[in-house]
């Protein structure tokens, strides 16, 4: 289980700033400058909890209603994140910051642990948890994660939502293996935010807004499903009627079996921003567009036609800073089919995802005249990859 996918019963309370940009991707309101006044204080001293032992932190954040500054003093929790150093134990995090609660403040002080190597791994959970730190979470202190933006698609969901997914035919029948069932209300209520939300083209973790949803969707919802999901939303949100009140099991059997049901079977894969393909296929993609980058960097008689390389709303900064646009590309390169080739070589040549079908192509040409670093956008469509956007610029080796 992830640490965005297990701490994530309380992700956003009430915050109206959640939801997507223009580019599809998650925005909050979890900033550093919204953190209660009130609530400083206790964070100060979970910091310097943290910091006086001997635990293996390597960074503190915090997330929910206190870092979007919705918190209810007395309603809400302090939710932290704790990424840990190989071999830290995360029991003793706890342990350490729970003499520490003021009820007056907070009913209590969550903490969710997690290894930095997790967090730093070069795969789908990895990736996860940096969009989860990124979007929704305030670092205290310490080390810095790199910074992961996600689309708030059915793929995000998926991953925060995590093995809820599997579990959902035994709660379905009312089994919840000992768990809490407030904590498993609180995440049936959150995946199904996000469920319903991105239906509808938004992007939502409030608990609120499943039963907003439920209330609005057609007959294809059966009744049972919104009265299950408002009578959750009544005991488990600190928003709620019956806040504090444990929440009736058949209704989480009810919440569960609906969203089993209504849950789509395939997935395509996480879509972030900024991140490396992965694997065989990062070594693949590298290679077939620097293959059409050369083609049309030194076109052979008897290569591609130069606009079938091209996407027709191509741009191009040149080195002298003119803009150069498909038609007049087209012509350079025609015109580079009769010249002489110039030995060159490339060196650091790497790829980035910038959306499905969007790569971000980078490297240094090096030639005996100069060398120049180059960045090209290539776009996959109905004609295979073309390049979009280019730019190169002079620089002198070492700098």
């Amino acid at each position: 289980m992830t640490v965005a996918e297990s701490a994530r019963d309380d992700v956003v309370v009430d915050d109206p700033d959640e939801g997507l940009d223009a580019d599809g991707l998650v925005v909050t309101g979890a900033r550093r400058d919204r953190i209660p006044a009130p609530f400083e204080p206790l964070l100060g001293a979970c910091v310097d909890a943290l910091k006086e032992d001997a635990l293996g932190v390597v960074s503190v954040h915090v997330y929910g209603s206190v870092a979007t500054g919705r918190a209810i003093p007395g309603r809400s929790d302090l939710d932290l994140l704790v990424v840990l150093a190989e071999g830290a134990s995360g029991p003793r995090v706890s342990d350490l910051l729970e003499p520490l609660t003021d009820p007056a403040l907070v009913r209590e002080i969550g903490v969710s642990t997690v290894p930095r190597a997790v967090v730093l791994a070069d795969d789908d959970r990895g990736r996860i948890e940096r969009c989860f730190l990124t979007s929704y979470a305030v670092r205290l202190t310490g080390e810095e994660v790199p910074h992961t933006r996600c689309r708030g698609d059915r793929d995000l969901a998926s991953g925060f939502a995590g093995d809820l997914l599997d579990r959902l035919p035994r709660l379905a029948s009312g089994q919840l293996d000992g768990a809490d069932p407030v904590g498993v209300a609180r995440r049936l209520l959150l995946v199904a935010a996000m469920h319903l939300s991105v239906q509808q083209g938004e992007w939502s973790t409030d608990r609120a807004r499943t039963v907003e949803l439920l209330a609005a969707t057609g007959t294809d919802i059966g009744e049972e499903a919104r009265r299950a999901a408002a009578t959750l939303y009544a005991h488990v949100d600190s928003r709620g009627s019956h806040f504090g009140i444990a929440p009736p099991v058949r209704d989480i059997a009810v919440l569960a079996g609906w969203l089993h049901h209504d849950w789509p079977r395939e997935q395509a894969g996480l879509s972030v921003v900024g991140e490396p393909p992965q694997g065989d296929d990062a070594e693949g993609l590298l290679d077939r567009l620097l293959g059409l980058e050369w083609a049309h960097l030194l076109p052979a008689p008897t290569g591609p036609e130069a606009g079938s390389l091209l996407s027709s709303d191509f741009t191009e900064v040149g080195a002298s800073g003119r803009w150069i646009e498909y038609a007049d590309a087209v012509n350079i390169v025609e015109e580079r089919r009769s010249e002489d080739v110039v030995p060159v070589s490339v060196e650091g040549a790497s790829v980035r995802l910038l959306a499905p079908g969007v790569a971000l192509l980078t490297y240094e040409l090096h030639t005996a005249a100069r060398v120049t670093r180059r960045a090209s956008v290539w776009r996959d469509g109905p004609s295979g990859w073309q390049l979009t956007f280019h730019q190169g610029t002079p620089t002198t080796t070492g700098q």
